[in-house]
């Protein structure tokens, strides 16, 4: 036959006549997943490990077998072929050995097809990435390489594999796709597409895993498409492209929380571990995990299963493991047998901490938060355009097939190089409902795709209801999938390459009627959704040749073929050789009688009622009689639906094809098309019409024009088509063709009564649903499971006693526990034992069962924990409820379980019996309960021989969680007896003498009387529990020591560690003369005289915990007891061992690493110590230089994370000036001065490839920018402190050490032509201008310590003898520094930046030593000659200039202020060069402005000029502004908002942006704008520059930079500006309103809505956040600048002119508060300011509304006093409620963005605005207290007349609005802002106590309103760690108001499960006097409000260790990175030049 050949045009496909092509093909085939030879089908274990000699040879079928099946395959219509082939097939026998016989067989079978006419693309299939991790694909050496077991993946549940599962017959159907979720296909998944990024370490043959696993797998298909290609006739004849992977996953990426499962995760069934609980497991450690079903309503948690992997772990064991027998080589710093994750410190296996829960979160290289569309952008792009490139090698012209995750959004490359026109957008689809529960429902259907893009308010709204609705539905997700495709991908064609249904729907009952009617349904409603949809066609899933009724496709359960041996295949109908044909009016009289089975609209859908919908969610067998299909023949084999999908089709379509249907019901195909022209009589459209429907005799052709024809094509091998031929006229053109419509049976001769659509019509009731597809994770849970009523009652009627011998019971409880835990057994049986276990818990004699349970040792540990779960329960919810007996009932049991603990019982299981004892200790203990200490004891003297360590390890850790609820947490129960309950501990916990010092000072305050509760029994004996256990303590280190038993040594290290962690709690309140007497320093040292780093780090902590107690006088002696003894010397050398030998390389040992940076904690602690209290180091008779030397060795170690304590300590140790360690300090000061100013380098600039082991460890520490942007910053800062230290204590040392440096540097760097700078490749962050950066850091924190020095000796007198000295010496400085500066002027720099900073350098030199006049001049004169040489070719070097010029102007006007009298003799010469200069850039108003201000800042401040000369020169130069603002053409252009537009060249943008098609570019970066748009962007910045805020804002800036008030300047001042504010102001006030209403959408309205978006787009801002944003601030501004002449640049200049108008309005504003006379006292201005300020506020985003907080805090703190009445209410008002709209609407905005988007949270533009936001709550939070605090911070000139404070509270127009944003900020998602108000309302709270007005008013509304936004945010999670904050102001209102008001106890009355009883009982006690104590009342508080608090930790569910105690980072070095963001509040302090520039902006 003639060569296909196929391209694409568009969306279309086209055949070389340019006839449109419809793809309808089929996936050949599903058995080719597993190995031919040995046959080795998903249910057979035998031979399944033989990988590596698997042979797929005869997949898909043999050669010979091969004309049956593609003859079969184009009978039934299908051309087209997805041809799936998997890596192990060509790669199964090791790396790069290829398979060639099975090559040679693909070509053949290859060649077989063309025959036939197939195109063919090939598809590189894998599902779960193996065979050998439950699905397909990859080679099972590939799990080797990554370091796995492929045997050992069974126990640990790495993997769900049927070949290994115990009955395969039984194996779970859908679970294969759970591997998603497991560690083996998450970890391959994340190795294969981000290895590089998120295993560094791991590293094979010299590359990372990422690169050599794709490496192997795209040079296996580019192998097989080079044989392909060499094979000669293949290529475009037959092979037309390549797919480039079957459904990719993106595997931990974008993993929210290790410890929790993702919200994305849809997919849940069976054990449903979370990642951290499937590394554990895989790591061989015991879980308990929660486990998933489907219900009938969706998923639900089922229960929870013990996942004991017996110790077997999935990573392969070395000493088993021969690694070179497949010849790789694994890098060292890849160790087999450690998870992987472990050792790249996600978890710690020495502790089973999770040290890194969102390691996965963010992308590593940039910090950009990660989700599933960033995957699919970055790291998906990535690997498919290696695919790509390695086939266009082989085959330029092949069609790529792209086919990114199913279901989500596609790759985002429209209109960027990948937008490729020789690609498809490959998409899969399956209805879910159908595929899980194989059932086919026609009632009810879900929009899965709808609910997962957030298209429904509710997931109810997206239930369809009826098979008119779900089939358009199913067409409607198919359509919207393809718009998608088009947005983000470009004009492609679409082709599901994917899309079926099961077969075996119903239990197979259709295997055993013959009754195919459900499949036909499905298979009909499949391919009438993507016929509708318009998509270019669809590879359908599945043909399997060796399909069976039983194994279905022999793999996982699946059976999705359209094939079966043992079905009958559809008669073909006897073909007719005599083509029959006509014209358009032909008409054909044909029998109407035809096969019936589907139309795209039914009036007969069964009307859908409550009653048969419940019957739809039934899950009961059908029992209603069903109409069998024709295939039903007395139950014959049937036609396997083959009725639906084989139907008519387009094969050619001349012209377009508009649309095509079959609707199989009526047995009706139409099509419309448009053609070009008139049909070509060689090439008409051509449409596949299969016999069967349409035998020739029977069928009826209607067409618009043109004639036609029917005939009978042969293929090859008698592979025979039926096609319908048509030649038909240029236009739109359309064809209906109607076939035989049949009677069920008519084809068999049995006539029935229904048609097949009418039989199916009526199935369908009893379908169980669940909108759920396993492959793709959409799983949607949309309505909640229901609930069986349980027992409520629970009280106990009599004495717990053994119930009757009947124990069906415990039976039923204990089959209950194993069918939950089961994965074998049925759903619906799990959901029941669940239902049935928590109903247990209600009933009377639950805890007496669970006592028989969890003591009963032959019960399973599944058992026994659900036992002490019942025991839990009772204790924790129903105590109260119990009498006397019932809980002496309890505590009997606790405690026998505790006696009968053994050390083989599980860790879990002794961890939960001690939690229990402790939940009984803090009811009772003290109390009712006195000997609980007699019973610990008595546990604790078990001998180890007898019982191991566990008696004494449950012990800890009662001891332990006693501690923690008790003193340290915020336990309710234990704060309502606290006195007792602390009392009680502390007498336990003492040594024997406090213990007796307590009981006389007891019996001394009760005169003799004093209740001894050692003789009640409540201690036992004289030891206490902090000696026994510092004694058990240091007997196990003991042991470790000397015994020779390993297995001893262990038990005795982990013992010793688990008491460490015992101590550790205690040590945080425990008196400290205990710890004295208890020797617990020398208890502690001893780890460090062994070599195991766990227990030394545990000893860190507890030392760290007992060192950081606070100094008090209470405990003045013990405390410096403790620091003696830690400073003693032999200790400091112990200490400095340890440190040495945990000393590693970046990337290394990760625990000595942690011991390390734990150590410097402790050692700082040690310094602020000594600095404190500097005897300590004269009282430990040791040689303090030790000490020093190894504070010193610490600081410079090379990672910033170990020395930043100590370095903190050295800034507070060089503070103290006790002579004991001044000598210390100064021989350190070399070492400290060298290795900060080494450190002032910006090592967030440098490289991550840096070869720097600082910057590796840098990288190594901090997982993104922002977490190192402030640790940097705070280390930084610590730096300065000690250089200006050190300048201040030896100031000319220090100078000549820093300023030689500095020259150095400029003598020789790389910083002018000549040695090497070259403006072209210039850049801020080249390591050379970095380290020049530095040192002028340095230099520039040097000269202000000297400054210091310089304040310091001028307080000498004469007579003082140090004064000569000082006097000698500050000469001796002065002359080295202008000396210096002489140096420096002489040597020119080419580098802007390093010219800058030496600029900057002379000024501050200039500014310190205050020089003769003139060398003032002589620098000065420099400064003004000083000449770079611009070179716009190089933008960032052009850039940089510029901002040198700028600099320079700020840098001159310091200097007209400090040297204005010096100046002014000069004046004249000045003035002529500064005109040089003003010609020169008179281009730039903002230089030009500045030179004059620099001027005219010299007149204004030089004294000696007569006031009337000065005054008329100052008139004259400012009379440009005087003219600007007077002008009344300006003040005419402001009249409005579309004049103002005309003014600055904004108006009519909307026809610039149409006519240069904005709306059409989805990347503005990349269009540059055309001549005119850059003379448009042009006129926009010269109008804007043309406006007179520049000139103003740089003349009142030089007027008022540090105006002293009542001095002659500031006279001066007020007469030169004092008549023009009032004319300034009402155009200013336009102009700031106008600035602001450009940005309200409202003004766009009239627009159409692509142009509103647009202009949306324009005014959304790009910005950059020191600590938020993902980049360095020199990265942001280099990446934006290169885009000034896009159409993002042309964006930029719109919003940057409106943003400048603003921030100029502000600083103009700001600086006339200081003329407060003239300014305030303008009648009536407040209004008029507050309308034009907050009118539209609202509409700015976020980061501009800072400016507006700091000019409202600027207008309060400048107003006089008797101005404040009148001026603060208007502006105070319209201030709070423009804020707290705009804060409050837009956290509400995000609140819904994140419910609508859950699964798409990224850190770019969404969580910067969220950033951003929170840090304006902050601002805006902050200001209330300044505001409400004012009055006692203001100066003393501010405290006269109206107090702010009374103002604000007093008048009910301000505060209103503040109390309401104070109430709304309750609520606002930020701890830090909540707790600012949790603060201010307990201020407030108080002040309304009183009955006069308006305190009752306010009380109400806080009684009410405050009172359930505190409750409310208590119920919520996210607020967990505000409850203390909470609950008190909660008790504040409660102990204030609630005696007065009834208020505040209605609404805790109208909560839910909140009893009247407990509410007056709880008021009584907050109420009562003496007040309780604040705990006490938090404590009544969170009691009260039990049932409806937040839950503050997560349970993960691991069960093997001890809970944790440690997050992933401790508070000291947690308080190293958090971001310094400070609420710019001024309290009336002068700023200077570029302090007051911060404040608005640098407009």
């Amino acid at each position: 036959m003639a060569p296909f050949r196929l391209r694409i045009d568009g969306v279309t496909f086209r055949d070389p006549h340019n006839r449109e092509v419809t793809l309808r093909g089929i996936n050949v085939a599903g058995d080719t997943k597993y190995p031919a030879y040995p046959d080795v089908p998903s249910h057979e274990l035998e031979h399944f490990f033989d990988g590596d000699k698997a042979s797929f040879v005869d997949r898909p079928f043999s050669v010979a077998d091969a004309h049956t099946h593609f003859s079969r395959l184009r009978r039934w219509g299908f051309n087209t072929i997805r041809y799936v082939y998997t890596w192990e097939a060509l790669e199964h026998a090791g790396p790069g050995k290829y398979d060639e016989d099975f090559i040679d067989h693909t070509i053949q079978l290859l060649r077989i097809a063309k025959d036939y006419g197939f195109y063919i693309f090939m598809d590189p299939h894998q599902d779960v990435w193996s065979r050998f991790t439950g699905g397909s694909g990859a080679p099972m050496w590939t799990l080797y390489a990554c370091g796995f077991d492929p045997r050992k993946l069974h126990n640990n549940q790495a993997a769900i594999v049927q070949n290994t599962w115990e009955e395969p017959v039984k194996f779970p159907k859908m679970c294969w796709a759970t591997n998603y979720q497991r560690l083996a296909c998450q970890t391959m998944m994340t190795l294969f597409f981000a290895g590089k990024d998120f295993a560094p370490k791991c590293v094979i043959d010299g590359k990372n895993i990422q690169d050599w696993l794709q490496d192997h797998f795209i040079g296996s298909t580019k192998h097989l498409a080079q044989r392909i290609h060499d094979a000669g006739d293949l290529e475009h004849d037959v092979v037309i492209g390549y797919e480039s992977i079957n459904e990719p996953n993106r595997g931990y990426v974008g993993h929210e929380d290790l410890s929790k499962l993702p919200e994305w995760q849809k997919l849940r069934k069976l054990t449903t571990p979370t990642a951290w609980q499937a590394m554990l497991t895989g790591s061989g450690r015991t879980c308990e995990v929660d486990t998933w079903a489907f219900g009938s309503l969706g998923p639900y948690k089922s229960g929870t299963q013990l996942v004991d992997p017996k110790g077997e772990s999935a990573w392969l064991d070395p000493a088993e493991w021969d690694d070179s027998t497949y010849g790789w080589k694994r890098a060292d710093s890849w160790k087999l047998g450690e998870c992987i994750w472990a050792q790249h410190g996600v978890w710690d296996p020495s502790t089973d901490e999770l040290k890194q829960p969102k390691y996965f979160t963010k992308d590593p290289k940039t910090g950009d938060e990660l989700d599933q569309e960033y995957w699919t952008d970055h790291w998906f792009m990535h690997y498919y355009r290696a695919h790509r490139t390695a086939i266009r090698s082989i085959m330029p012209e092949a069609i790529m097939f792209m086919q990114s995750a199913p279901f989500e959004i596609p790759p985002t490359i429209k209109g960027t190089k990948d937008d490729d026109p020789n690609m498809v957008f490959a998409s899969h689809f399956y209805d879910g409902i159908t595929l899980i529960m194989k059932k086919w429902n026609r009632l009810w259907n879900v929009d899965v795709l709808g609910i997962l893009r957030g298209r429904y308010s509710s997931p109810a709204f997206a239930i369809k209801i009826g098979e008119t609705a779900i089939r358009n539905c199913f067409r409607d997700q198919l359509g919207e999938i393809i718009r998608e495709g088009k947005e983000y991908m470009g004009v492609h064609p679409t082709i599901y390459t994917e899309i079926g249904i099961p077969y075996d729907m119903d239990e197979k009952k259709a295997y055993e009627t013959g009754d195919y009617s459900s499949q036909i349904a499905a298979v009909d409603a499949n391919f009438y959704a993507v016929e509708g949809s318009k998509a270019q066609g669809l590879t359908w899933w599945v043909y399997t040749a060796s399909n069976t009724h039983f194994w279905g496709d022999n793999w996982n359960g699946e059976d999705l073929s359209i094939y079966c041996k043992e079905d009958r295949a559809l008669p073909s109908s006897s073909y007719s050789r005599q083509a029959i044909g006509g014209a358009s009016s032909s008409k054909l009289s044909l029998d109407p009688s035809s096969p019936s089975y589907s139309e795209s609209q039914s009036e007969r859908s069964a009307p859908v009622s409550p009653e048969n919908l419940q019957k739809t969610l039934s899950v009961n067998e059908m029992t209603q009689p069903v109409t069998p299909s024709m295939s039903a023949a007395d139950g014959a084999p049937g036609f396997r639906a083959a009725e639906a999908y084989v139907r008519p089709s387009p094969v050619y379509s001349f012209g377009t094809v508009s649309n095509y249907g079959f609707d199989l019901k009526n047995c009706t195909f139409t099509l419309s098309l448009t053609s070009p022209s008139s049909t070509p009589q060689d090439t008409p459209t051509e449409v596949f019409l299969p016999a069967f429907h349409f035998p020739q005799s029977e069928t009826k052709v209607e067409v618009t024009g043109g004639k036609w024809m029917i005939e009978v094509l042969e293929e090859a091998e008698g592979a025979e088509q039926q096609v319908f031929k048509w030649w038909h006229g240029e236009g739109e053109q359309s064809v209906t063709i109607k076939g035989l419509k049949r009677k069920g049976g008519a084809a068999e001769g049995k006539e029935q009564e229904e048609g097949y659509m009418d039989a199916y019509w009526q199935m369908g009731r009893n379908c169980s649903v669940i909108p759920l597809h396993p492959l793709h994770l959409f799983l949607i849970h949309f309505l909640p499971p229901s609930t069986d009523t349980m027992n409520q009652d629970g009280a106990f009627d009599t004495y717990w006693r053994e119930p009757s011998s009947d124990t069906s019971q415990l039976e039923t409880i204990q089959n209950a526990v194993h069918a939950n835990l089961n994965p074998r057994i049925s759903n619906d049986i799990r959901q029941q034992a669940l239902q049935h276990l928590e109903a247990v818990k209600h009933q009377p004699d639950a805890p007496h069962y669970g006592f028989m349970l969890a003591d009963d040792w032959k019960q399973s540990e599944a058992v026994r924990y659900y036992g002490l779960q019942l025991i839990e329960y009772a204790i924790r919810y129903r105590w109260t409820e119990y009498s006397a007996e019932q809980t002496l009932q309890l505590r009997q049991w606790v405690k026998f379980l505790a006696g009968s603990m053994r050390e083989q019982d599980p860790l879990f299981i002794r961890n939960k019996v001690a939690q229990l004892w402790a939940e009984v200790a803090k009811r009772c203990w003290g109390d009712e309960w006195v000997d609980m200490d007699a019973l610990l004891v008595t546990l604790w003297d078990k001998p180890i021989s007898e019982k191991g360590a566990a008696n004494k390890l449950l012990v800890l850790t009662v001891l332990e969680t006693l501690s923690e609820d008790i003193i340290n947490g915020e336990d309710a129960v234990a704060g309502l007896r606290l006195d007792v309950l602390g009392a009680c501990l502390n007498d336990i916990m003492v040594p024997e003498g406090l213990h007796r010092e307590f009981l006389v000072q007891q019996q001394q305050q009760q005169n003799g009387h004093g209740h001894n509760r050692t003789a009640d029994g409540i201690r036992c004996g004289e030891v206490g529990w902090l000696m026994r256990t510092c004694d058990f303590f240091t007997n196990c280190v003991k042991q470790m020591r000397v015994s020779g038993d390993p297995e001893f040594v262990r038990t005795m290290s982990a013992s010793a560690v688990k008491t460490l962690q015992s101590l550790r709690p205690t040590m945080q309140w425990i008196n400290l003369k205990g710890t004295v007497e208890a020797n617990a320093i020398d208890c502690l040292m001893l780890p460090f005289y062994t070599d195991n780093v766990e227990l030394q780090l545990a000893a860190t902590e507890v030392l760290y915990v007992l060192l950081g107690r606070p100094h008090g006088q209470h405990w003045h002696d013990s405390w410096i007891s403790q620091m003696q003894q830690m400073l003693q010397q032999d200790r400091i050398n112990l200490l400095r061992q340890t440190f040495e030998r945990a000393q590693i390389q970046p990337g290394e040992d990760e625990q000595k690493y942690t011991l390390q940076k734990k150590l410097s904690d402790v050692l700082s602690l040690l310094g602020d110590a000594v600095a404190q209290h500097p005897d300590l180091v004269l009282q430990t008779n040791n040689d303090a230089s030790a000490f020093f030397d190894l504070l010193l060795l610490v600081l410079q170690h090379k990672s910033l994370h170990v020395s930043i304590p100590v370095l903190h300590s050295w800034t507070k140790l060089m503070a103290a000036h006790n002579s004991a360690i001044v000598d210390v300090v100064i021989k350190a000061l070399g070492v400290l001065i060298q290795t900060c100013s080494t450190r002032m380098l910006r090592y967030e600039s440098v490289s991550e490839d840096s070869e720097d082991e600082t910057v590796q460890f840098l990288f190594d520490d901090f997982d993104t920018m922002p977490e190192r942007h402030a640790f940097l910053g705070n280390y930084r800062r610590y730096c300065v402190t000690v250089i200006q230290t050190i300048a201040r204590t030896r100031p000319l040392e220090a100078l000549s050490h820093v300023l030689g440096q500095m020259q150095e540097m400029l003598e020789t760097g790389p910083y002018t032509g000549g040695r090497g700078f070259d403006s072209a490749s210039y850049t801020k962050t080249s390591l050379p201008t970095l380290q020049f950066e530095a040192q002028y850091q340095v230099v520039y924190n040097t000269l202000k310590g000297y400054s210091m020095w310089l304040a310091d000796v001028s307080t000498l007198a004469p007579e003082d003898e140090v004064h000569a000295r000082a006097e000698a010496e500050k000469v001796s400085a002065t002359q080295s520094l202008q000396q210096w500066c002489y140096n420096v002027i002489n040597t020119h720099s080419d580098d802007p930046e390093v010219a800058a900073q030496v600029l900057q350098t002379l000024v501050a030199t200039l500014r310190t030593i205050k020089p003769a006049p003139d060398f003032v001049l002589h620098i000065v004169q420099h400064l003004l000659t000083m000449r770079l040489y611009d070179d716009p070719a190089h933008a960032t070097f052009s850039e940089a200039v510029k901002q040198f010029e700028g600099l320079r102007v700020l840098e001159l006007q310091k200097l007209a202020i400090t040297f204005a009298n010096e100046l002014l003799e000069v004046y004249n010469e000045l003035e002529p060069r500064i005109g040089v200069l003003l010609q020169k850039h008179n281009d730039d108003s903002r230089l030009v402005w500045g030179y004059k201000a620099f001027l005219f800042m010299i007149v204004h401040r030089a004294a000696g000029v007569n006031h009337d000369v000065r005054l008329a020169r100052l008139q004259q130069m400012l009379e440009p502004v005087y003219e600007a603002w007077q002008d009344q053409a300006f003040s005419a252009s402001l009249s409005s908002l579309q004049t103002f537009c005309e003014r600055v060249d904004l108006a009519g943008l909307e026809q610039f942006y149409k006519a240069h098609g904005f709306d059409r570019v989805a990347d503005w970066t990349s269009q540059q704008l055309d001549e005119a748009g850059q003379a448009r962007q042009a006129s926009i910045k010269a109008k804007s520059d043309a406006l007179p805020l520049r000139m103003t804002k740089a003349m009142l800036a030089a007027t008022t930079e540090k105006l002293k008030p009542d001095s002659d300047e500031f006279d001066t001042a007020c007469a030169l500006w004092g008549g023009v504010i009032p004319v300034i102001l009402p155009n200013l006030l336009h102009l700031l309103r106008h600035a602001q209403a450009f940005h309200n959408m409202e003004n766009w309205s009239q627009l159409p809505e692509e142009m509103q978006m647009v202009v949306r787009r324009t005014l959304q801002d790009r910005f950059w956040q020191s600590g938020i944003s993902s980049e360095s601030k020199d990265e942001f501004y280099a990446r934006i600048s290169g885009s000034k002449n896009s159409y993002e640049g042309f964006a930029s200049v719109v919003r940057g002119t409106t943003r400048g108008i603003r921030e100029q309005g502000y600083h103009l504003l700001y600086f006339m508060t200081r003329f407060e006379e003239q300014f305030y006292g303008i009648p009536d201005i407040a209004q008029p300011l507050a309308d034009a300020l907050f009118t539209d506020a609202g509409s700015l985003s976020a980061n501009h509304l800072h400016s507006v907080i700091n000019l409202a805090t600027g207008l309060v703190s400048k107003c006089p006093p008797h101005y404040r009445g009148r001026f603060l209410p208007p502006v105070l008002t319209r201030f709070f409620n423009a804020m707290d709209t705009k804060i409050s609407s837009d956290w509400e905005a995000i609140g819904q963005a994140q419910q609508q988007n859950a699964e798409d949270e990224t850190l770019g533009d969404e969580m910067r605005l969220e950033s951003v936001l929170r840090a304006l709550t902050f601002s805006m939070v902050s200001f209330v207290p300044f505001l409400l605090e004012f009055d006692s911070h203001a100066p003393a000139t501010k405290r006269n007349g109206d107090q702010v404070s009374d103002i604000v509270l007093a008048d009910p127009a301000v505060l209103e609005p503040l109390m309401l944003f104070c109430t709304h900020a309750l609520r606002m998602r930020d701890t830090r802002c909540c707790t600012t108000i949790c603060r201010t309302f307990r201020s407030l709270v108080p002040i309304f106590h009183s009955d006069a007005a308006p305190s009752p008013q306010v009380r109400e509304f806080i009684s009410t309103e405050v009172l359930k936004a505190c409750i409310t945010s208590l119920n919520e999670p996210y607020f967990a760690d505000m409850q203390k904050d909470l609950a008190a102001l909660i008790a504040q209102i409660l102990l204030l108001y609630a005696p007065k008001t009834p208020t505040p106890r209605e609404v805790l009355l109208s909560l839910p499960d909140v009893s009247q009883a407990k509410v007056d009982k709880t008021l009584g006690r907050i109420c009562k006097q003496p007040v309780p104590s604040d705990r006490m009342l938090r404590s009544l508080v969170l009691d009260l409000l039990e049932g409806v608090r937040g839950i503050s930790i997560h349970e993960a569910g691991k069960i093997a260790a001890p809970p944790a105690k440690k997050a992933p980072k401790s508070t000291v070095q947690q308080r190293y990175m958090e971001v310094e963001q400070r609420p710019a509040i001024m309290n009336g302090e002068e700023d200077g030049l570029d302090g007051v520039a911060g404040l608005f902006g640098g407009g």
